[in-house]
């Protein structure tokens, strides 16, 4: 217990500046606009992370809500078709020709030119359309 107090008390800290270089107000001004430079650098990169991350999520969404669209839209497609083919009257055929404006409005938020299945569905809906005929009643 005693070999660790002398029975001096020194209340001044003592600091060594021994390793420590003195640095020029101009190579520490540079060295902060540096620092500060790399710290907006950062914000900047992790801003650009969540925009991005941000889009990446949106259109992974998006593209999950067309794909249930287009089984919507299969699934009205073949009903409306059904039912187009058992009307006999021409008031019932009205009604059911108010369906095609849920059918194009569903299409028109999923339809991509580059996918197949997407152009034999208008091609079928256009044929629909323009001839009155039903489409046919089977998948894409």
């Amino acid at each position: 217990f005693d070999m660790f107090f002398d029975g001096t008390h020194d209340s001044k800290k003592k600091v060594s500046l021994g390793g420590k270089k003195q640095e020029s107000r101009q190579d520490f001004l540079e060295r902060t606009r540096k620092e500060r430079e790399e710290r907006e650098l950062a914000r900047r990169r992790e801003r650009a992370s969540y925009c991005i991350q941000g889009f990446w999520r949106s259109r992974k969404i998006v593209c999950s809500l067309r794909d249930k669209e287009r089984t919507g839209w299969d699934e009205q497609c073949e009903i409306v078709a059904k039912e187009w083919c058992t009307s006999a009257t021409s008031a019932s055929k009205t009604q059911v020709s108010d369906h095609f404006s849920s059918l194009i409005r569903r299409f028109l938020f999923f339809y991509r030119e580059r996918l197949p299945a997407d152009r034999q569905r208008l091609a079928r809906l256009a044929g629909w359309l323009t001839t009155g005929k039903t489409p046919v009643v089977s998948g894409p």
